[in-house]
């Protein structure tokens, strides 16, 4: 009996959720096809009817997080870049613990794969970019806030001490703060 095409979109959808989570917290080397199954609640068989590979699934999953990221941009009326650093940062604070960015969560990993992937996560730092530039911000602000954010909150998780990851992201949080007040002047 053939699954309705509600069911397997829903089940696409499970497999995506599960893999973004999975990839962007143990990288593409470390996730098996098995474990994203399991966190999907599916069987791996399930799996070949989404995907032919583990790399396709990766590049759907990693489009499938950045919509969804910003679909909840885009629903905040009148969002500035500190609102949205603040929340943005407020990942590596630790709050929001399910929250993930795969522009940050996956800086590393995304050097090591192959061409039609590194283009898919090109693709989504230009779109963070023009949501960032949506927000008030010339280009080149939009860009330096992007390097802000994504490289503070790669960093903060990067580190150990606790002293110097609540810097680092404060001290990324101010300079959108200024960058914004800049475009106002």
């Amino acid at each position: 009996m053939a699954w309705k095409p509600e069911k397997k979109l829903e089940s696409r959808k499970l497999i995506l959720q599960a893999a973004a989570y999975l990839f962007t917290h143990k990288g593409f080397d470390d996730v098996t096809i098995d474990e994203v199954m399991t966190r999907a609640k599916l069987t791996r068989g399930a799996f070949y009817s989404h995907f032919s590979s583990k790399s396709e699934l990766y590049r759907e999953a990693l489009l499938s997080a950045a919509a969804e990221a910003r679909d909840i941009i885009l629903a905040v009326p009148d969002l500035t870049p500190t609102m949205m650093a603040n929340h943005y940062l407020n990942i590596g604070r630790g709050e929001g613990a399910q929250e993930f960015c795969v522009l940050a969560f996956l800086v590393s990993d995304i050097n090591q794969r192959d061409k039609d992937i590194r283009q898919t996560y090109t693709r989504i730092l230009n779109g963070y970019i023009g949501l960032i530039e949506n927000t008030g911000l010339e280009n080149a602000a939009a860009i330096q806030a992007t390097v802000l954010l994504v490289g503070g909150l790669a960093l903060s998780r990067a580190v150990t001490d606790d002293s110097l990851q609540a810097k680092i992201l404060d001290n990324c949080q101010k300079a959108v703060e200024n960058l914004q007040l800049e475009a106002l002047a």
